[in-house]
């Protein structure tokens, strides 16, 4: 009784009766809705029969209406035994006969939502005792599903309209994201909306922190910004934006929980202004590793850009091995882009083979998994830190930082030069203003009452426990009090 119910709720006898009246008030319909619907997708066998009969007709060469469809037909075929009284009923349901796409994809859609429910049937009778029968059933629902969210596709390109859209987007600066380093923004363009960006690289190259400073640098450029920390907490990335923003926090410190008086005051002041900074653009979610809630989450908040920290760590229903996994959220994620004009940042780890080299570079071939990777990505972005290796023997040193373009879908591929101060998870575009900025805070350190002037001469320090308003942040599922 249950799968016959859960059937007749897919029906689309509305739909069938006004597709019928639209084609025999206009016999060019017919040509329209053809590759759409078949005799077999019609639930009332009825109408399915009428339909059969008037393709026959319109193929013949034969005018199709009323009375010539009557003479192909029985009282039989009716569940009236009155065919022509029940053919022009059909005509109650029909608003214009230019309707008739729309009617044909109802059709579809409602047949393919048939077959969908007795596949499922299939499967929970299969579960436990048949796996190949479970997988190829599975197979078979993917592809009805990827049927039935394409038949309200776009049936017909228009080229004039196409050529519109180009040029509007040629003009439009927004599908373009930059990444907030000059020099690598004028390498690699920046981030295109519908496209993904892959950053990797081995432990202790900074990718983390390269990431946290591109989400500060778009969220001080007003950009909607989702993050999905699989690795770390969202907590742990907020103290990592403070201490960007901050004069004198070190995050050794912050780590340890040897925060100096002066630290303290600075951060209290640093929480408001990334308070007022951030606002709602920031989105975070740090719980579950689940790709499924990842999919519904970038669909509900509608970022102008998502970033998947780290790719390995996410985990996919019915598949287990990470290739074949992997493969499927590069994919998945190509679709969302292009389906939201969004921009993706996928962090991913590289394998080891990369340290047995001379030179220890990075290249794509290093990437876990990067068949589907290397693929599917428009720019992948390796971080290198050469001081970890050479130590001083390195070319720009401990504030030298290399962002290697390993791929550039539309231009030149090459080395970035930036800096980075490890102690302030920051990345700067060259690493001589990364030297500059690591001694202004040692002398600001050095110096109290320096600091304190700085303090008073720029900012107006508050704190937060004092204020009656308690300064949030919002985060995906939580609100966390800084």
């Amino acid at each position: 009784m249950s799968k016959k119910k859960n059937l007749n709720n897919q029906r689309s006898i509305e739909s069938e009766k006004a597709l019928i009246a639209s084609v025999l008030t206009d016999n060019a319909q017919i040509e329209r809705v053809l590759p759409i619907v078949k005799k077999d997708m019609f639930y009332n066998s009825f109408n399915g029969v009428i339909w059969s009969k008037i393709v026959d007709l319109y193929r013949s060469g034969v005018a199709v209406d009323v009375t010539t469809l009557q003479s192909q037909l029985d009282n039989g075929d009716s569940p009236t035994e009155t065919p022509v009284s029940d053919i022009l009923g059909f005509f109650d349901c029909m608003v214009s006969a230019s309707n008739s796409i729309q009617y044909a994809k109802n059709i579809y859609e409602k047949s393919e939502l048939r077959k969908l429910s007795v596949m499922v049937n299939k499967i929970q009778e299969s579960l436990g005792t048949d796996n190949i029968k479970t997988n190829d059933t599975l197979s078979k629902i993917h592809s009805s599903i990827g049927d039935i969210l394409s038949i309200h596709g776009d049936t017909k390109f228009n080229l004039d309209n196409t050529i519109k859209d180009a040029i509007s987007d040629m003009n439009n600066s927004d599908n373009t994201i930059k990444f907030g380093f000059n020099s690598l923004d004028n390498m690699v363009g920046g981030m295109r909306r519908g496209e993904i960006t892959v950053v990797a690289g081995r432990p202790g190259h900074f990718k983390s922190t390269m990431i946290v400073n591109i989400v500060n640098s778009l969220l001080k450029r007003k950009y909607k910004v989702l993050v999905i920390n699989r690795e770390m907490r969202n907590s742990s990335v907020i103290q990592k934006l403070m201490v960007i923003e901050s004069v004198q926090v070190s995050y050794s410190r912050v780590i340890t929980g040897e925060l100096t008086k002066n630290d303290k005051l600075d951060l209290d002041v640093t929480a408001d202004e990334l308070s007022s900074t951030y606002g709602e653009n920031l989105q975070m979610k740090d719980v579950g590793n689940d790709f499924e809630s990842t999919v519904k989450l970038i669909r509900q908040v509608k970022p102008d850009v998502v970033i998947d920290d780290y790719i390995g760590l996410a985990t996919l229903r019915h598949i287990d091995d990470p290739r074949l996994r992997t493969d499927a959220i590069m994919k998945e994620y190509k679709s969302i882009c292009k389906s939201n004009n969004i921009c993706a940042i996928v962090v991913s780890q590289l394998n080891r083979k990369c340290e047995e080299r001379p030179n220890k570079r990075p290249i794509p071939s290093d990437l876990r998994e990067s068949g589907s990777i290397e693929q599917d990505a428009e720019t992948i972005l390796f971080m290198f830190y050469e001081y970890r290796y050479s130590g001083s023997g390195s070319k720009n040193g401990e504030f030298g930082l290399d962002v290697i373009v390993g791929k550039n879908r539309y231009g030149k591929t090459g080395t970035v030069e930036l800096g980075v101060l490890g102690d302030k998870c920051k990345v700067y575009d060259h690493h001589s203003i990364a030297l500059a900025d690591n001694y202004e805070i040692q002398e600001l350190s050095n110096d109290e009452s320096k600091f304190q002037k700085n303090k008073n001469n720029n900012r107006k320090p508050k704190s937060l426990l004092q204020n009656s308003k308690q300064q949030t942040i919002q985060i995906w599922g939580w609100v966390a009090s800084v």
